[in-house]
């Protein structure tokens, strides 16, 4: 049993398994995408949890995706989006003399944005081409990892922030560490991740699974980062369901029942999803999680 990336010191309980070859073939069906080179000599994932945190993650850790992997998934248009709700909220929360520093920058929508408006704001990525297409617009990249970062600039920042980052990496524990350490006492830690607990689990999602994601993330475990580092949780919020995530939701919705009830015929499952899925929405909550820390 491996103990738990996030509480490095406590032993962690396998909750699942999951097929390889599985693994190989969704990644290549759904975005045309070779993953076999992560998964040599292994024929099943195992899902653990972190039993004092309800922090799900897979294992073994050295299956994540390397820069190369994500380059290729940046060819898809809707990886990389410029802007979205979770960046919104945090720009609407700001005073504007703020210093920032945004882990995993990618595309520099956030970054730019804020540049543009005059924030002094920072970015670490470690996508070689996202770096440079950054710094070829004046931003402040940096091809650098947050640990690397921290060292260099202890107690820099009022304001840390990573958005869709934390479940891509398996030693968690580390990057939290870092992520405070390079953040000023009182200041606040933003972590923006997707929501395990909305229906994105009614059905199987590829990019949910290694090498693309390591870690699972809850309300109940972001709030337990409290019981490992030295913050208070000052907000957890969720996004809104869009359009987008409606129909997303709707096909989730089908294809779950579809393999519960075999034998009834889909016009019927799709009229079902019509009119249960208003109800059903109100008890998922958004695709999206943020939650904000406090240094003490």
């Amino acid at each position: 049993m491996p103990n738990s990336p996030l509480n490095i010191e406590k032993k962690a309980k396998k909750i699942d398994k999951i097929s390889c070859p599985g693994i190989i073939e969704a990644y290549q069906k759904q975005f045309d995408i070779d993953v076999s080179t992560f998964f040599d000599d292994l024929n099943q994932v195992e899902k653990y949890e972190c039993v004092d945190t309800k922090y799900q993650f897979f294992y073994p850790y050295d299956i994540a995706g390397d820069g190369h992997f994500y380059e290729q998934l940046q060819k898809w248009e809707f990886y990389y989006q410029h802007w979205k709700w979770e960046h919104q909220v945090v720009l609407d929360s700001l005073k504007g003399n703020e210093k920032i520093l945004e882990i995993g920058c990618g595309a520099a929508g956030f970054l730019s944005t804020l540049s543009k408006k005059g924030f002094e704001i920072t970015g670490l990525e470690l996508n070689k081409k996202a770096v440079n297409d950054g710094q070829k617009k004046g931003l402040d990249v940096h091809f650098q990892s947050i640990q690397e970062h921290a060292k260099e600039n202890p107690e820099k920042y009022d304001i840390v922030c990573s958005f869709q980052v934390v479940e891509h990496i398996a030693d968690v524990h580390s990057f939290i560490e870092a992520s405070l350490m390079s953040l000023k006492p009182g200041g606040l830690m933003i972590i923006s991740v997707p929501n395990n607990d909305s229906f994105i689990n009614l059905e199987s999602n590829t990019l949910n699974l290694p090498p693309h994601h390591m870690g699972l993330w809850t309300e109940e475990s972001l709030r337990n980062l409290e019981k490992i580092f030295n913050i208070e949780t000052a907000q957890v919020l969720f996004s809104p369901l869009n359009k987008e995530h409606n129909s997303y939701f709707e096909g989730n919705l089908m294809r779950s029942w579809k393999r519960k009830f075999r034998l009834i015929p889909f016009r019927i499952f799709f009229l079902l999803a019509k009119i249960v899925k208003p109800f059903l929405t109100k008890k998922f909550k958004g695709l999206t999680i943020q939650a904000r820390f406090i240094k003490k």
